[in-house]
């Protein structure tokens, strides 16, 4: 072989070994991953969490599974994150920001902040927590018991009203629940009992529970109770009953400038406040309680109710010269008339005045207990009347009628003859005793419709504190009102 042929074998040579070098080089380098001039640096891949987590509760703890928050090196391994809260506080109605941390392979750390999350504790329910009853015919909703509720920044939250124990019947007591759920989860309940009444009215025993031969029931709705503290007045306008509403759901009535029947000894309301002259006060209106005194002979479906409290005081009359005829009194007209402000238009709706039944009202001599009486009236044909000396005497009805002084138309006490005087009573002036230490406390007067027999005509029968009967005079607005009426159970079947 020549030099030359050599040279040539000797190159070709070479060049097979560089391109076999080259082929290695490459091989081995995606075999490792790496070249020459630089080895793959180590990193920890973004945070994955819900980004939709901007809501959380109040007790709950701050983790990374809280907002689901995970994270990876870049050779796919997983590395633990911590969740710290750094901003703000962990209190319903505050807003926090929590910071993500992870440390992976030779301490590499990466950091992110989550800002803008609302803590939310328990939601807050409202409703007419002084709602003890409803009626039959009421649906069960929000509005009826004014339920509604707000999360932790003041948001009206969707509020659900549901029956989850009884069945909606007179007599029936139901349980109610009012729940919430705020957005972070939080669920808020409230459980309570009402009882269910019949359309018009509510006929109960003495222990107050509903029976259908009760020998009480509670007809039409009278200001009774002061207003709760808590319990604000919705509008400057009354309705066509001369109502307020409340934001408890509840009517009430204004009295704008109190009078008081003793400054110098005030009686107290039922909520223990001092009754104050000339002071404004609303009083609710509630159901009145009556009881049945007399089945009509004839039909049982038509009893007479006689109220259980003073509901309310009034001048007998305020004539001059007097005039203490029943029949022309100023009292009998508040009692019956159809005009705003009357006992008979403020205490019932429409259908309720439909089926008070007019009676024949006996003013005759014989019932005013001193007879012959020349200041008697004719008999008068009436809606709601006072009840006569004849009638609260009247052992059938459970009253006694021992008389006292030799004079037959005064009556000694009696424990079912005595009254309690309303707040709303006392708000007007009328008489109650105060102290109370006495059995009678908070007992007050209440006009009878017979007339004395003195010709000065200046007084009428009024039953005392304890129970006693005595001449009153008519003029005098300390003296209560107990009304009584004659009533239609029949047109309530079912109720």
């Amino acid at each position: 072989m020549s030099k030359s042929s050599k040279i040539i074998w000797a190159v070709v040579l070479i060049l097979v070994l560089v391109a076999a070098s080259i082929v290695l080089v490459v091989y081995f380098k995606k075999r490792t991953g790496s070249d020459n001039n630089a080895e793959v640096e180590y990193a920890l891949e973004d945070f994955q969490y819900n980004t939709e987590k901007l809501a959380i509760k109040a007790m709950d703890e701050i983790n990374a599974d809280l907002f689901g928050a995970t994270i990876k090196g870049n050779d796919g391994e997983k590395v633990a994150v911590t969740a710290t809260l750094v901003e703000g506080s962990k209190v319903g109605g505050g807003e926090i920001s929590v910071k993500l941390s992870a440390t992976g392979k030779g301490g590499v750390k990466k950091e992110k902040t989550i800002t803008g999350i609302k803590v939310y504790a328990e939601p807050v329910v409202e409703y007419y927590d002084t709602m003890t009853f409803i009626r039959e015919n009421n649906m069960i909703s929000n509005g009826l018991f004014g339920a509604g509720a707000k999360d932790s920044f003041g948001q009206s939250i969707e509020t659900t009203t549901t029956i989850i124990k009884g069945d909606k019947q007179v007599g029936n007591t139901l349980q109610i629940k009012i729940s919430a759920t705020d957005p972070a989860g939080n669920c808020r309940e409230e459980v309570f009992e009402v009882d269910v009444w019949g359309e018009h009215y509510y006929r109960v025993a003495a222990d107050g529970k509903y029976a259908v031969d009760g020998e009480y029931l509670y007809f039409g709705e009278y200001p009774q109770t002061i207003k709760a503290e808590g319990v604000d007045i919705i509008g400057e306008t009354p309705d066509d009953r001369g109502r307020y509403l409340g934001n408890d759901g509840f009517y009430y009535a204004k009295v704008e400038s109190a009078t008081v029947y003793s400054e110098d000894s005030p009686c107290s309301f039922s909520n223990g406040t001092i009754v104050t002259a000339e002071e404004t006060y609303y009083f609710k209106f509630e159901p009145i309680k009556w009881r049945i005194v007399e089945v009509d002979s004839t039909e049982e479906n038509k009893v007479m109710l006689l109220c259980e409290s003073i509901i309310d005081n009034k001048f007998y009359d305020t004539a001059q010269p007097y005039n203490n005829s029943y029949k022309d009194s100023e009292i009998r007209d508040w009692l019956n008339n159809v005009h705003a402000g009357s006992f008979y238009m403020d205490a019932f709706a429409e259908n309720e005045k439909n089926h008070i039944i007019d009676r024949v009202v006996d003013n005759s001599a014989a019932s005013t207990g001193i007879d012959p009486n020349d200041n008697a009236s004719a008999n008068t044909t009436d809606n709601i009347f006072l009840f006569s000396f004849k009638e609260v005497s009247n052992t059938e009805y459970g009253f006694n009628n021992d008389t006292a002084f030799g004079a037959y138309y005064q009556l000694t006490a009696d424990k079912l003859r005595e009254r309690k005087v309303s707040d709303y009573s006392l708000a007007n002036g009328a008489f109650c005793v105060r102290e109370e230490s006495s059995a009678t406390y908070r007992n007050g007067i209440w006009w009878t419709r017979s007339p004395w027999n003195y010709e000065g005509k200046t007084s009428a029968l009024a039953v005392q504190a304890n129970g006693s009967t005595k001449p009153w005079i008519i003029d005098l607005k300390a003296s209560g009102v107990v009304p009584a009426l004659w009533l239609d159970l029949d047109a309530y079947k079912g109720a």
